[in-house]
């Protein structure tokens, strides 16, 4: 039996897979082969679910019900039973039912991790107290940046001080000429586009700043003792929260499997191996914070679980708005 997942990059550990793949001989007496593929661009998880070319997928809070995908409305996944997951109710309370996952009172999806989408900085080689000191002092060509268009304007916005309810407003944004500057600069400073859609260690060690994840955080602090920091934004911390969900025609044998797959991916062992120690994100099962040791990673992961001004990415209400952000980047890297 095959599962072919489509996911972030560093979310399926092979070694983590091969684990899984034993129990599942040992338990099912099935030879199961596990085919990974980092998400490259947010529209495959759309094309690639339509087409049913993926057995698991991993989707952000603002791709769910995002006009441009609408993946539960389509009828493209299917609800999660969650009665076949051993490590649900482990999960926070806050994250078993959010909205984004729910429709006629069925659970459509279950959460994966989540963590910050921010400016981060190497605090060794500039100190800004804000968007308008950094873009002052950081050199063109160290800047890097994720490149999914509606992120980036999304995270400069809530460093310039726009309110969290008017960052996904085209129409208004479009028209704010100091907005758009500021877009401007950090296309023209930006230099490395990160491959496979997140921020990784080997090509932001020679940066100033980034927009991103914050997958690089723990192996720049290890494997290049660097200090990155987040960028405090007065509007709140904007948050980005993956899900895991089952496309529709996942059926019989491999549907029991994936679940299984899905009840490992959130225990609290993989939780607290990849999630927070690989990925330098927040776990959303709770046992993972009970005996947690504080170390400079874990310190700002607990920081930032406990932190009452994050609010998660917001879907966009229309294809306009979602081609126009993309229009308003692709100009600004063009400067």
């Amino acid at each position: 039996m095959s599962i072919n997942t489509l996911h972030w990059e560093g979310y399926i550990d092979s070694k983590k897979m091969d684990t899984f793949k034993k129990l599942i001989k040992e338990s099912e007496h099935i030879d199961l082969v596990i085919t990974t593929e980092n998400i490259t661009d947010e529209k495959m998880l759309f094309d690639r679910t339509r087409s049913k070319e993926v057995d698991l997928i991993f989707p952000g809070i603002d791709i769910v019900k995002d006009d441009s995908f609408r993946l539960i409305k389509n009828r493209l996944v299917q609800p999660i039973n969650i009665k076949q997951l051993k490590n649900f109710s482990n999960l926070e309370d806050k994250y078993q039912k959010p909205s984004f996952l729910m429709q006629d009172d069925k659970i459509y999806g279950v959460t994966f991790a989540s963590g910050e989408v921010s400016i981060f900085y190497n605090y060794d080689k500039i100190q800004p107290k804000n968007l308008d000191q950094l873009l002052k002092i950081s050199k063109v060509g160290k800047i890097g940046t994720v490149n999914f268009s509606p992120h980036i304007p999304y995270v400069l916005a809530i460093a310039m001080g726009i309110s969290k309810d008017k960052i996904t407003d085209y129409n208004a944004l479009s028209k704010n000429q100091s907005y758009i500057n500021v877009l401007n600069q950090w296309g023209k400073k930006t230099s490395v586009f990160f491959k496979n859609g997140v921020d990784n260690a080997e090509e932001a060690k020679d940066l100033q700043a980034f927009i991103g994840w914050g997958f690089a955080l723990s192996e720049l602090k290890e494997k290049y003792n660097q200090d990155w920091r987040a960028l405090e934004a007065p509007a709140g911390i904007l948050s980005w929260l993956d899900s895991i969900m089952i496309p529709s025609h996942i059926k019989g044998k491999k549907l029991v499997i994936i679940h299984k797959l899905i009840d490992y991916l959130i225990s609290k062992e993989y939780q607290s191996e990849i999630v927070l120690k690989k990925l330098s994100s927040v776990p959303v099962n709770k046992l993972v914070f009970e005996d947690l040791k504080e170390t400079p990673l874990t310190k700002r992961i607990i920081e930032l679980y406990n932190k009452e001004n994050r609010f998660f990415l917001p879907p966009l209400s229309s294809r306009r708005s979602r081609n126009g952000f993309q229009k308003m980047w692709k100009k600004a890297k063009q400067q």
